[in-house]
């Protein structure tokens, strides 16, 4: 299954506009005589891309052409397009090597199609399909997805996940044995904050807790808030999270009315009385092993009697307890380094463990994994550039989509995902991709991407790119021919034609600097100052023959 081809009659700045994305048939609609015909191509084997990867377009255009929009329209068209389009359109696809296409009139009329092409009125989606959108450019910029679309962008990601959210699953994504195909290095080391700075508010009126549990826990934040302060660093971050994974347990059950007040208010009292005088290390050991016999049992009766709350379940609360009480006996302290930033009173503590160590890569990696879904600390990268960053967020997200895909076929659109990244990496972008597709999956694949990079156009042939111009008369955009190949062609040659740069093989400050240079040369009369300032350009000119020729000038050859 693959999508071939779609004609919107207005969608954002589009208008009439139409978009091949099959690399062996080509179909034109004309929206006057509403007509689709279809013309075959000289394609390339089935298996060109990889056994898995049935089919790849790049989109290729200047800034302000709509390349992000047309990943955007192919989705909504995809999956759920109720109500997300008002205009007329028409969708085809292919499936099991039959061509099928879809269409919306408001007039309720039909087209035209070839003999071998099916057409049907369509319900908004096409069923076994699953649609992924990933960007990597976060501008804030809303998309008008339904929910059977998983929208990966980072602008949807940072809505919906916290930095912690990105970083379990690049955790589970490296430990997985795909995470080698990328052949890239393994982050050095973690760095965990634990501060409560931000992350309480106990009475605030959103908080939902009843009050003697917001009395309660708020006084127990203030009792050991200096107490934590004052100890030794392995000593902190020990009681430091066992402490924040208390007060949320509590504030949850609180909120969600998992236990009655009464037996809660009992529960604090207790505490209160056995364990406050009790040293910081063993007040909180104490308390989890308390919780474990007085609170555990209660929540497991809970919910044996299937009340429902939406409540994280027990036996993983169960285990994060358990591993609090123990956690000194796994925890690599040999392998942490503690460190302070920002003012003093406000300042922020951070934990740097080494994920080279395989007994700090087991802590890290368990913690990830344990504590994944609650928030109660914050797991970040150290030491890596943007583009390592933005690699592994990249691959992470759609391992965990495909991971977790039941459908067999999977259409994956990645907007500039080769963005931040080095030009080496560029280079190497669209080959890993494809190895990594065909090792995480047996599920049939169409890649639709978007990118400003010359090195992508070069690695696909003609018809499996689209390039966009914005007409200088109408401003329609259109899908143009470039009238040369462009599989393994010169760079310079794609800069110039696929992104439309003319004859511009330098930057502008450059060429304005030497064309200034060249005026002055060709002056009648040069002065002594005239030709040193011109030598002193032209020793730092790269082009070998316009070095030449400007030094001719100079010495008048």
């Amino acid at each position: 299954m693959k999508v071939c081809f779609i004609w919107v009659s207005s969608f954002r700045e589009f208008s009439d506009f139409s978009v091949n994305l099959s690399s062996e048939t080509s179909f034109k609609y004309c929206s006057k005589s509403r007509k689709l015909t279809k013309k075959d191509q000289e394609s390339l084997s089935s298996d060109f891309f990889g056994n898995n990867v049935e089919e790849v377009t790049g989109i290729i255009g200047k800034n302000g052409v709509g390349k992000s929009n047309i990943l955007e329209l192919i989705c909504i068209l995809a999956k759920g397009n109720k109500l997300k389009i008002n205009s007329d359109y028409i969708f085809v696809i292919k499936v099991n090597d039959k061509y099928c296409c879809y269409h919306y009139y408001k007039d309720g009329k039909s087209l035209k199609v070839d003999s071998d092409v099916s057409v049907s009125e369509y319900n908004g989606n096409i069923d076994n399909l699953k649609a992924i959108y990933f960007s990597n450019v976060f501008d804030g910029r809303r998309h008008s997805f339904d929910r059977s679309v998983s929208d990966i962008s980072t602008n949807s990601m940072k809505k919906n996940y916290d930095q912690y959210g990105f970083f379990n699953k690049q955790i589970s994504f490296i430990s997985s044995r795909f995470f080698k195909k990328l052949e890239i290095d393994l982050p050095s080391s973690v760095v965990i904050s634990l501060n409560y700075s931000g992350s309480i508010n106990l009475h605030h009126k959103s908080s939902l807790l009843d009050e003697y549990t917001a009395y309660y826990l708020s006084e127990t934040y203030k009792l050991f808030v200096n107490r934590l302060n004052n100890l030794k660093p392995e000593s902190k971050f020990i009681n430091t999270l066992r402490l924040k994974f208390y007060i949320w347990l509590m504030s949850q059950i609180s909120k969600n009315s998992i236990i009655e007040k009464a037996v809660l208010k009992q529960f604090y009292d207790l505490v209160e009385e056995e364990l406050f005088d009790l040293k910081t290390d063993r007040f909180t050991y104490n308390l989890l092993f308390k919780v474990k016999i007085e609170i555990i049992p209660l929540l497991y009766e809970f919910e044996e009697n299937e009340r429902g709350s939406g409540f994280i379940d027990v036996d993983k609360i169960s285990r994060m307890i358990n591993f609090l009480i123990h956690i000194k006996r796994s925890f690599p302290s040999s392998m942490m380094t503690h460190f302070k930033e920002g003012a003093r009173g406000k300042g922020q503590d951070y934990y740097s463990l080494e994920y080279s160590s395989l007994s700090s890569k087991k802590f890290i990696n368990r913690v990830s994994d344990i504590f994944g879904n609650i928030n109660i600390l914050g797991m970040e990268w150290s030491g890596i550039s943007s583009g390592h960053r933005a690699y592994l967020n990249l691959f992470s997200l759609i391992y965990h989509e495909i991971k977790v895909s039941r459908s067999d076929h999977i259409l994956l659109c990645i907007d500039e995902g080769d963005l931040y990244l080095h030009p080496k990496w560029q280079i190497e972008f669209f080959d890993r991709l494809l190895n990594f597709l065909q090792s995480v999956t047996k599920n049939k694949i169409q890649l639709i991407l978007t990118s400003h990079s010359p090195f992508l156009v070069s690695d696909l042939p003609n018809n499996n790119l689209v390039i966009l111009n914005k007409s200088e008369n109408t401003q329609k955009i259109e899908q143009v021919d470039i009238g040369s190949n462009t599989f393994g062609a010169n760079l310079y040659d794609l800069y110039s034609n696929a992104f439309f740069l003319n004859s511009s093989k330098v930057g502008l400050f450059s060429f304005k600097k030497i064309q200034e240079l060249i005026e002055i040369l060709e002056k009648a009369e040069l002065n002594s100052q005239n030709k040193e300032y011109a030598r002193k350009i032209t020793r730092q000119i790269g082009d070998e023959v316009l070095k030449y020729k400007i030094t001719g000038l100079i010495n008048n050859d």
